[in-house]
Order: C-alpha cells, then sequence, then structure tokens
C-alpha cells in the first residue's frame, strides 16, 4: 500500500482516482488478515474496539483508518511548504522566529491556524432532518465544515486576519487538525516534524526567500485543500 503515498499525496488527479479502488482493496485485506489471525497491532486493536464496542466503528471505518493511517502524511508536508511560503513575505515574523526559536512550537500552531492545507472537512451526511442556525438541513443532505473559517473567527482569535508566531495563546484552538473523535491520529508527529523542519530552514538557510511572487505560485486546484504542487526558492 506504501507505493500509493505519492498520489495519496498529489490528492486529486487520474492517477489518485485510478489508485483508490486499489487502495481500499489492500486495506480490506489487511483487515481480514488480522480478523482471521489477531496479533499485538493497530489493525488487531482496530477490529477488536469495532467488536467490543458496538456501533464505535463500522467496517468502513476501520478500512478508512487503515488506509488513512499508513498513507497520511500530508499534512506536515503541505504545511512546511505553506510557511515557507508565507514566512519570507512577512520578514518581522521570520526574523521573530529567527533570534527566538522558542517560539517554534507556538508558531506552528498559528501556522496551521493561518496557512493549513486542508479548507473543508470531509463531508457528512444528515441521517435525519437537522435544523442549524435557523435553517433546515433535510436528511441525506452533505455537510462540510469550513475549517479555514472556523481558524480566523474573531471569536476566538484576537485580529485573526494577521499572522502572529507570538500569538499569545499560540494559535490553540485551532481547527487544522480535527476535533473530538475525528481529532487527528497523527497530529503529535506532525507537530515535531513542522517544528524540527522549519527550525533546520531557517537556520540553515539565512538567506531563504521566494523565487517567484507568491501571486505566481503554482497551487493544486482542489478546492477543499490549499496545496502547494511546487516551491521555487532561493537558498
Amino acid at each position: 500500500m506504501a507505493r500509493y503515498g505519492a498520489l495519496i499525496a498529489a490528492g486529486a488527479g487520474e492517477g489518485f482516482a485510478e489508485a483508490m479502488p486499489a487502495i481500499i482493496d489492500s486495506a480490506k485485506s489487511a483487515v481480514a488478515a488480522r480478523r482471521a489471525e489477531p496479533g499485538r497491532d493497530l489493525v488487531s486493536d482496530l477490529i477488536r474496539v469495532q467488536d467490543e464496542g458496538g456501533d464505535r466503528l463500522s467496517d468502513v471505518e476501520t478500512v478508512s483508518l487503515v488506509w488513512n493511517i499508513v498513507l497520511a502524511g500530508q499534512t506536515p508536508t503541505n504545511l512546511i511548504a505553506n510557511a515557507v511560503a508565507e514566512l519570507p513575505a512577512r520578514p518581522e515574523q521570520l526574523a521573530a522566529l529567527r533570534s527566538n526559536p522558542a517560539l517554534m512550537p507556538g508558531a506552528v500552531e498559528e501556522l496551521m491556524r493561518w496557512c493549513g492545507h486542508q479548507l473543508l472537512s470531509m463531508p457528512r451526511f444528515t441521517r435525519e432532518d437537522v435544523e442549524f442556525g435557523g435553517t433546515v438541513i433535510g436528511k441525506g443532505e452533505p455537510v462540510t465544515a469550513a475549517i479555514a473559517a472556523a481558524n480566523r473567527d474573531p471569536r476566538a482569535f484576537s485580529e485573526p486576519d494577521i499572522l502572529d508566531v507570538a500569538r499569545p495563546q499560540n494559535g490553540a484552538g485551532q481547527l487544522g487538525f480535527g476535533h473530538g473523535p475525528h481529532f487527528c491520529l497523527g497530529a503529535g508527529i506532525a507537530r515535531v516534524q513542522t517544528q524540527v523542519a522549519l527550525e533546520a530552514l531557517l537556520s540553515r538557510y539565512p538567506g531563504l526567500a521566494l523565487a517567484v511572487e507568491p501571486d505566481d505560485l503554482d497551487r493544486a486546484p482542489d478546492p477543499g485543500t490549499w496545496r502547494l504542487r511546487s516551491l521555487p526558492v532561493t537558498l
């Protein structure tokens, strides 16, 4: 399944669409194998939760978790790229990070709030008619949350349209990694990877800068994400 990682990271395109059936079949095979012969591994643990927890996990959710866990990793990849694209345009923020590396953990949260790649949540479908905010959503309708809008909510963040790597709350409350039962399983390692990568880039390349104007950057044509297809820089 790991051979499909690059296609998943691309997030769109003919290769991505063609790979999905094989990816799902591989995950189904992994679940079936561990259901027949349980072991001391994550897939077996998921199956045990499913068997013991009633409706906590469906068959579809278990299979989805398996292939997502194996092929995940696009969050730090895209966040690092977006951060490198954003910081040079704000010299005072870049200088603050270079002069005070202790800001980096909070800066990662703020960057996730500011330029995280996931703009929309995965759609869910209503199981019955629901009224929300004075609007009735009919049974079976798709519902998605605008993560980017929530991360710019002035009720949650003061001056939300400003990138501030020293933000007092350090971006606390940003929803780039989800929330509740759907909180990202890999959030911890994604944070560490982003922090380590940015610290290394900023310390090793003091002249790091974009090689093109920000408006000329080539972004993927996926309306649900904000991802770069390339990132030309000068070192």
